[in-house]
């Protein structure tokens, strides 16, 4: 009888500790990078940040981080635009409501092939 009340407490800290553990690295997506976002943003840079704004920040958000993804931070689109382009342009599994124009995709494109830089 204790035994299976201590393999079920075992059990449950096991997984309390991995929930934890993924809830901090949720997090640590979240944060900005130091550095990643020093100078002015430039206008590539800023028109893809217009872009997630109006397709991804409803879900990627200070308030509702899918993914760990905070997007209104300018830092995580410099630190996750590889995450960006593969989930929006080579899989179109980004947006869920359906892929971005075809213009949309080129603005990320261009951006990255120009750097992918905040200052780009």
């Amino acid at each position: 009888m204790y035994k299976g009340k201590i393999l079920s407490l075992v059990i449950s800290f096991f997984m309390l500790i991995g929930f934890i553990s993924c809830y901090k690295n949720d997090i640590r997506k979240s944060a900005p990078v130091p550095g990643a976002c020093s100078g002015t943003a430039g206008p590539k840079f800023t028109a893809v940040k217009n872009l997630v704004s109006a397709n991804c920040v409803s879900c990627h958000s200070n308030i509702i981080a899918n993914g760990g993804m905070n997007f209104t931070i300018e830092c995580n689109i410099v630190v996750n635009k590889s995450m960006i382009k593969l989930k929006a342009i080579d899989e179109g599994s980004m947006p869920p409501n359906g892929p971005l124009s075809q213009t949309n995709k080129n603005t990320i494109i261009n951006w990255i092939n120009a750097g992918g830089k905040y200052t780009d």
